[in-house]
């Protein structure tokens, strides 16, 4: 299902929410929830079976949400040996790069490990 695509993980979400994203996952991973509650579910066809459910956000809101707040971009790119990540601010410099020499076998895999380091480093910002 296309809408279900690169989803973030509920690891990320929880994260996000102590960072400040408002959108995050509730106790069961199954619903979306913003801080006032709740949000409508949105319709989803699977196979002729009408049914309803409830959407995670995506990894681009969220790396969005890092850049519009934080003024931070993850960036992904690949070379030889797979996908990776490198954080920077917008104004180029860059904040931390992947470690260990650790890549990816996805575009999606490096950019969730990288939302998580952003929102490691936000989580420290914010306690500082």
């Amino acid at each position: 299902m296309e809408n279900l695509k690169n989803i973030i993980t509920k690891d990320v979400a929880v994260l996000a929410k102590l960072c400040g994203f408002t959108k995050i996952y509730d106790n069961d991973f199954e619903i979306l929830m913003y801080v006032e509650g709740y949000v409508e579910p949105q319709y989803i066809k699977q196979e002729d079976e009408r049914r309803y459910d409830y959407l995670a956000p995506r990894q681009d809101e969220l790396q969005e949400w890092i850049r519009n707040e934080f003024e931070m971009h993850v960036e992904i790119y690949c070379n030889a040996s797979g996908w990776g990540w490198i954080i920077t601010n917008l104004f180029g410099s860059t904040l931390k790069e992947i470690e260990n020499d650790v890549f990816y076998g996805s575009y999606s895999k490096a950019l969730e490990s990288g939302l998580h380091e952003a929102l490691k480093l936000i989580k420290i910002i914010n306690v500082l």
